[in-house]
């Protein structure tokens, strides 16, 4: 019997499980309801509105609804999402002493002292039906879980069963409403059941076959069996000394559960009659009991509580070896082999007397390291502890018996090819070979309670609150810590490096030298099982999640469970394991979080990369764990939030992405908290733009002082003069040193003393002998002489000499090292210097019309279309920064000389760029190859690389140029071309532009008229694989973007279809061909290109008879010309007539020759809709499917994971964010 759960409490008089959560409700002898949570351990809530004790209890097995009964006479209906009684039921005259719900019917049946048995239909609040017939207190009465019968049992010493089936037809026939209350008329006794003695506390049906077991105060539980015409008793089962208050049949297993008043409850074996188990308590009498009704989980009340069990463990033993699942259920060795066979190994007969239990035992291994035959040892605790070994040569079938030798022993393992360990009753640990024979035993100086396998002629040896590594060989403990937790298991990887040591409710993972990792939180639900992944993180199960812990400490939840299993392997896709029946269970799972941390602990950049690239990560989880862990440049990769995002890049430290988002956040926490990081970082320029943003005056005139910026410093001195703000005009004449004018605000304000110490002080003689002796007077001046001369040598007070001023007025930052502070950002990508000269290419921008839809000419080629031109709007200018309030004239200041040491320039343009571009075009430019591909992995899905190369090395060459110099002198060739718009803005110049798609798609429209389709596929293919890179001025060219993407997909659509087409009918293959010819009028073309597809198929279908097809083709022919008489060129009218008379003709014959064996859509629909795009069939709705994220090409879903054929360089059915070529 395993305890999971005790509670205190008042006496419990009901309890019920909840069908599907871990929860279970307590009725009390006090009145109250509770309702706990069993996994958690917690009180989730109160009902207390009975007036006395709560006897019934009963929670719905759909709704979220449970009814209770008490000794007010009221049958109460509650809605624990509410949290509030919706229904009160009166009508009982007496107690009541249970109540339960039909599985079925909206039904409520109560049972009362008035000796009445109620059914109500709580949807409609009426009673249906009240039975008498008892003449005595009615104890008990509960609905059959599957047939049109109730159990009833009373202290008049007999149990009815009824039948109401009547009931149930004339409830259907009303429409399930009742007007009136049937007195017994629809409900009548099938059997009335006499053979106790005293009165029947409790009768319930079994579950699954023709049962009834009863309690009752004779002492004595009585199993009853029936049939549909008699029934009678099976046996009497005796062994409480006091009234038996409640009986059940246990749902899986061949047992009967009572309780009783003696303080005890057993556990009966329905085959032998017998009690298998007693479990007593000392001071408290057992009331009721529940049970689970799919769970192995049992609910005992007494006197100060409840408790809840499980009359046995339940784990099923498995392991993985060599491909092979071994599983022990069902008294069977199981072997499950890679494909599904299954194969049983032996038949076992578990060391237990307990045969109704399932017998399972507590550990298997398989030897590993035995080369030969297959060993399996099995460890029981049945019996004080057996253990089995299994011997199989490796041609085992099944079909003839396994080898197999057993003893006593608490603990065993396997320790090299052909020895076993195992610790005996009399705590001595022995060496085994197979043929069973003592081979050594071992001595310690402490008794071991448990050993555990720890590799070859190694253990682990469990005693006291300790655990010691021990080497059989060397025969001495190689290491011991302190460990108080009661062990399950010990799990170690393929190699021994590491192990998992298993408790109840957590883990410590160790080495192979038995030194602590690291300990897992503790688990309020028990830990099941675990298993490692192959790259070495463990994961283990509970009953209702599968977590994960890392070496370093690190951990979190994989997934949650429906229900508990015992994990065997797990590897990137699925976690095999095996559940309480012993069946196999595969879960999906995916192991890049905790990939994705380890590769972060193991400083394995490269792989932190690639999993970024995949774009599986997301959630706030990932951003808080980078952030918490130091890694804020790698959070940012997964923030949109610009909140989020300025908090990452300030903690960071990359103050031009912190910049973007205090713009658009325009917040004044987010400008302090980037002047300070400014600060810190000597970025003066930015600092003063987050003082000015803020209006903190007093901190810009520290700023312009301490940067040597005397210009701005004197402009700040006079806008507080006009502003009249005397106070902040004496703090800017201290910082620049204006005495003259410190002394004239003195003596303003009256401080005419303190003014005449300022100008003695400071040796301003034409102020003392003028105004400021007039008003002190000779006394006043010779006092304040006195006091001067009394100082101990008074100094004037100058304000600091900047030790480095810029001949730009002070606007340049402090020069810096760039210091790499992370070792992410030190593997990154961007090392090259930056060139410090640029050409400004965004003057040369102009509007342009992109003539997309332009096919050629149509007077030469026959061919014609509308213009529709794209315009490019032209970039507004970025607003300036600043403030009015400081539009002050200049104040020209003597250029003064200081020599400074040169330092090194600070962070380059070329990494500033790979910081702060958001558009791949911009990054290659820029050279930083890396964060492009991984921009263009996670916005477009790109995952092929090569089809690129050409692009990316254009775009990087066309975004540099080569300064000639002097003739001795070695060119510049890292010149960098930039598109500014202001000079703090300047970003790479793309060479890839619309305009140049737009001429390349002319060429390729041109192609595709001259019939080259080869050609023109290639044209179209690299116009979509260019899109790639394009870097864009306004949203209107974003939208232009889209659209020639659209068009690229058709028209590669429409090629790859013809070309298809062609070889099919070059095979042979007619209707195929055919049926690609109809596919590839779907497409949506330009209209003259429509026109030719249309016409070149209406003669196919013509030729080949199949004239069902030809009618739809020639109607949609016609509808076109209708709409744009541009596509038919020379006489059209005859064209038209032409097509109209085929038209009529097809009609009346409406046959089709050949058999193309799909159904043609009639309409046009989108092809990207309806057609894979590797097999161009069609694609039902209903199916699922995968689309490339880059060109959303459609395909069947077992393509998913491939490279798209339309693009060829992105991933099919990989998430992504959708590209981006437009940058604010």
């Amino acid at each position: 019997m395993q305890q999971k759960f005790e509670t205190q409490s008042t006496r419990v008089k009901g309890l019920a499980f909840h069908p599907t959560r871990h929860w279970i409700l307590a009725s009390l002898h006090n009145g109250c309801i509770q309702l706990w949570d069993y996994f958690m351990e917690a009180l989730l809530d109160k009902y207390e509105e009975h007036d006395g004790p709560v006897r019934g209890i009963a929670f719905h097995p759909t709704q979220p609804l449970f009814a209770s009964g008490g000794d007010d006479y009221k049958v109460k209906l509650w809605n624990f999402k509410q949290k509030k009684c919706i229904v009160t039921l009166d009508g009982h005259l007496d107690y009541i002493r249970t109540v339960c719900f039909h599985h079925e019917l909206p039904w409520l049946m109560s049972c009362s002292d008035d000796q009445t048995i109620r059914i109500w239909n709580w949807q409609s609040r009426s009673c249906l039906a009240i039975l008498t017939g008892h003449n005595h207190y009615i104890m008990c009465a509960q609905f059959h879980p599957k047939e049109d019968m109730i159990v009833s049992s009373s202290l008049d010493q007999t149990i009815r069963v009824w039948d109401f089936k009547n009931l149930r037809q004339k409830f259907y026939s009303a429409g399930g409403r009742s007007s009136e209350i049937i007195m017994g008329t629809d409900v009548v006794v099938k059997f009335v059941l006499e053979g106790h003695d005293r009165g029947v506390n409790w009768a319930i049906f079994h579950p699954n076959s023709p049962y009834i077991v009863s309690a009752a105060d004779d002492r004595t539980v009585r199993l009853w069996r029936y049939t549909e015409s008699k029934s009678w008793e099976v046996e009497t089962m005796r062994g409480h000394s006091n009234n038996v208050s409640c009986a059940l049949f246990h749902p899986n297993l061949e047992v009967i559960i009572s309780d009783s008043e003696d303080k005890s409850l057993r556990i009966w074996d329905m085959n032998r009659r017998s009690t298998i188990h007693t479990y007593k308590r000392e001071n408290d009498r057992f009331w009721v009991l529940a049970i689970h009704p799919t769970n192995n989980l049992v609910a005992a009340g007494f006197d100060s509580g409840f408790l809840i069990f499980k009359c046995e463990k339940e784990r099923v033993p498995a392991v993985k070896t060599r491909g092979n699942i071994y599983i022990v259920a069902k008294k069977t060795l199981r072997k499950v082999d890679e494909q599904g066979r299954e194969t049983v190994l032996a038949t076992l007969k578990p060391p237990s007397k307990r045969e109704v239990y399932k017998n399972n035992p507590s550990h298997i291994f398989v030897n590993q390291i035995s080369s030969g035959d297959y060993h399996v040892l099995l460890q029981y605790q049945q019996e004080g502890g057996v253990y089995f070994l299994f011997s199989f040569n490796k041609d085992f079938s099944g079909d003839k018996s396994a080898v197999n030798i057993t003893g006593a022993s608490t603990s065993s393992c396997f320790i090299g090819k052909d020895r076993f360990v195992i610790l005996t009753k009399q705590k001595e640990v022995q060496v085994m070979d197979f043929s069973n024979a003592v081979k050594k035993k071992l001595t310690f100086g402490f008794t071991p309670s448990a050993i555990y396998p720890a590799g070859i002629n190694r253990i682990l040896i469990k005693h006291d609150d300790s655990l010691s590594l021990f080497d059989i060989s060397a025969k001495e403990i190689i290491k011991t810590v302190a460990l108080s937790a009661t062990i399950k298991q010990v799990i170690w990887t393929l190699t021994n490096e590491y192990a998992a040591i298993l408790s109840s409710e957590n883990i410590t993972l160790i080495s192979k030298n038995l030194d602590v990792l690291c300990t897992s939180p503790r688990e309020r639900i028990n830990i099941k099982s675990g298993v490692w992944d192959p790259c070495g993180v463990f994961v283990y199960s509970t009953a209702t999640h599968l977590r994960y812990i890392i070496v370093n400490g690190d951990n979190g939840t994989v997934r949650s469970l429906d229900k508990p299993i015992y994990l065997v392997s797990i590897d990137d896709k699925e976690a095999v394991g095996v559940d309480r029946e012993g069946d196999i269970v595969k879960l999906p799972t995916s192991n890049l979080e905790y990939r994705f941390k380890l590769a972060l602990h193991c400083k394995r950049y490269n792989e932190v990369k690639l999993i970024l690239e995949s774009g599986g990560l997301i959630g706030n989880g990932v951003v808080k764990y980078l952030q918490d862990r130091g890694f804020s440049e790698i959070a940012l990769y997964f923030v949109e939030d610009e909140k989020t995002r300025f908090n990452l890049a300030i903690q960071a430290g990359i103050i031009e992405i912190a910049l973007q988002s205090a713009y658009k956040l325009n917040d004044k926490e987010c400008w302090l908290k980037l002047g300070s990081e400014a600060l810190r970082q000597g970025n003066s320029q930015i600092v003063e733009m987050a003082y000015q943003k803020t209006r903190n005056l007093d901190r810009l005139s520290v700023l312009y002082m301490i940067t040597g910026n005397l210009n701005k410093l004197s402009k700040m001195q006079q806008i507080a003069e006009t502003r009249g703000d005397k106070l902040r005009l004496f703090h800017n004449t201290l910082l620049r040193g204006d005495i003259e004018k410190r002394v004239e605000m003195l003596a303003e304000a009256g401080q005419v003393p303190l003014a005449y110490i300022t100008a003695r002080i400071h040796g301003i003689q034409h102020m003392l002998n003028g105004p400021l002796e007039q008003s002190l007077g000779e006394q006043g001046v010779q006092k304040l002489e006195d006091y001067i001369s009394k100082l101990p040598q008074p100094k004037a007070l100058y304000p600091p000499v900047p030790i480095f001023t810029s001949k730009q007025g002070g606007d340049e930052n402090w020069p810096l090292h760039h210091v790499i502070t992370s070792e992410f950002e030190l593997l990154k990508n961007q090392v090259d210097p930056a060139n410090p000269y640029a050409v400004n290419a965004a003057e040369s921008h102009r509007q342009e019309e992109h003539n997309f839809t332009d096919v050629g000419n149509v007077e030469s080629s026959g061919w014609g279309g509308p213009d529709l031109d794209f315009e490019i709007a032209e970039p507004s200018a970025a607003p300036a920064w600043g403030n009015d309030d400081f539009d002050v004239p200049d104040i020209k200041e003597e250029e003064g000389k200081s020599e400074v040491n040169t330092l090194t320039s600070g962070i380059s343009l070329q990494q500033k760029w790979a910081r702060t571009c958001q558009v791949p075009g911009e990054l290659v430019a820029a050279g930083a190859f890396q964060a492009a591909m991984q921009l263009l992995t996670r916005t477009a899905g790109v995952v092929n690389f090569a089809p690129l190369k050409n692009h990316i090395l254009n775009v990087y060459m066309g975004g540099s140029v080569s300064l000639p110099l002097l003739p001795h002198l070695k060119p510049i060739t890292d010149a960098y071309i930039t598109r500014i718009k202001t000079p703090a803005q300047a970003r790479p110049h793309v060479t890839i532009t619309l305009s140049q798609l737009s001429v390349q798609i002319k060429n390729a429209y041109k192609l595709t008229t001259q019939g080259k389709f080869a050609d023109a596929l290639a044209i179209f293919v690299n116009i979509l694989q260019s899109i790639l890179f394009l870097s864009v001025f306004s949203e209107n060219e974003v939208a232009e973007v889209k659209d020639l993407i659209k068009i690229c997909v058709e028209y590669i659509a429409c090629m790859r279809l013809e070309l298809t087409r062609q070889a099919e009918a070059n095979k042979g293959n007619i209707a195929r061909a055919l049926e690609l010819g109809y596919y590839m009028t779907l497409c949506k073309l330009q209209p003259p290109h429509q026109s030719l597809t249309l016409r070149s198929i209406i003669a196919t279908a013509y030729k080949y008879k199949n004239y069902i097809t030809c009618t739809s083709l020639c109607k949609r022919f016609l509808e076109l010309a209708n709409q744009h008489p541009q596509v038919v060129q020379g006489d059209a009218k005859q064209v038209i007539d032409k097509h109209k008379k085929l038209l009529v003709y097809c009609q009346q014959v409406f046959t089709n020759d050949l058999s193309l064996g799909v159904e043609l859509p009639e309409n046009s629909p989108d092809i990207a809709s309806m057609l894979c795009q590797r097999t161009f069939t069609q694609v039902s709705p209903a199916v699922p499917t995968a689309r490339c994220p880059f060109c959303g090409s459609l395909y069947h879903k077992e393509y998913k994971g491939t490279n798209c054929d339309t693009c060829l360089v992105s991933q099919i059915g990989l998430e992504a964010l959708g590209l981006k070529v437009f940058q604010n």
